[in-house]
């Protein structure tokens, strides 16, 4: 191999980024509390916060802001018994421009909830044009732990006069209670002008698509009234119960609107005793400071 290309080579493997997190946490006379933090590469937890409800706030701050070519993160996040936690980011995640001869985008989340509550809501991932993104979710509940949390997606940058017209986006989530496969869904986004993108049956022209998920400490009996979306943003919210799986769905045209929806729902089964978090009567759920910055 010639020097020059070797230094190509070189400079290629420097500009990619493996950044790994492992959370545990357990509870305390106190509260909740981060036992235990392992990291590599440019992914940290921002701050803790113990917040009225019982609950603990997390942040995680991903530095470089957005995945390039052949960039992976790892989040492994592990709540043990009596533990109450919450875990958001303080922006938008991004998933750049990814070359067609480069390696894809990756993310991979494992969350293992035991006799406990968890909330995973990061803020929105913009996809910008021409992405090549792998993304997995596996959610592990058991006992009479409890989960709920988001994925919200946005294709392209209408404000910016981008569109999602090229690349892909593959993306599964895998959900099991008790060892037991609850949920499993495996979906491809791609960029390419299909039916998909515009016709009633698939997106509508939407380009904000949000999955909400919880697992209930018990199968849930009641019925959900899903919000009203803004006619402003034409949005279609949608919510499926079957036992302890709740399954809420937003395709429309603004990610606060999204997370309003989705913020709804949790605060619907907050409310009907649903989750085990550590303050059940403390109404309701404190949210994320950082959401207000």
């Amino acid at each position: 191999m010639s020097q020059v290309t070797q230094k190509q080579v070189t400079q290629k493997m420097e500009r990619h980024w493996l950044a790994r997190l492992s959370l545990g946490f357990e509870a305390k006379r106190d509260g909740s509390c981060l036992k235990t933090v392992r990291h590599e590469g440019p992914l940290r937890v921002q701050k803790t916060f113990q917040e009225a409800d019982g609950s603990l706030h997390t942040y995680l701050l991903h530095p470089p802001g957005g995945l390039v070519t052949g960039d992976a993160l790892e989040i492994d996040v592990r709540c043990e018994a009596k533990t109450d936690v919450v875990i958001t980011t303080p922006s938008a995640g991004k998933v750049y421009l990814c070359p067609d001869d480069s390696a894809a985008q990756r993310q991979h989340l494992k969350l293992a909830v035991k006799d406990s509550h968890l909330d995973w809501l990061p803020q929105e991932t913009i996809f910008f044009n021409g992405v090549k993104a792998i993304l997995s979710s596996r959610i592990d509940v058991s006992g009479n732990g409890s989960y709920m949390g988001w994925e919200i997606n946005a294709f392209g940058r209408p404000a910016a006069g981008e569109a999602f017209e090229q690349g892909e986006i593959r993306q599964e989530i895998n959900v099991s209670i008790d060892g037991r496969l609850s949920h499993l869904e495996r979906t491809l986004f791609e960029g390419s002008n299909s039916p998909l993108k515009s016709r009633a049956w698939g997106f509508d022209g939407a380009y904000i698509a949000g999955t909400f998920i919880a697992v209930l400490k018990q199968d849930y009996d009641g019925v959900l009234e899903m919000p009203a979306g803004d006619p402003v943003h034409a949005a279609k919210v949608g919510v499926t119960v079957k036992g302890r799986t709740v399954i809420g769905r937003y395709l429309g045209g603004s990610a606060l609107e999204c997370r309003q929806s989705f913020l709804a729902i949790r605060d619907e089964l907050v409310a009907a005793g649903m989750v085990n978090v550590t303050m059940p009567r403390v109404l309701p759920r404190v949210l994320p400071r950082i959401w207000n910055t």
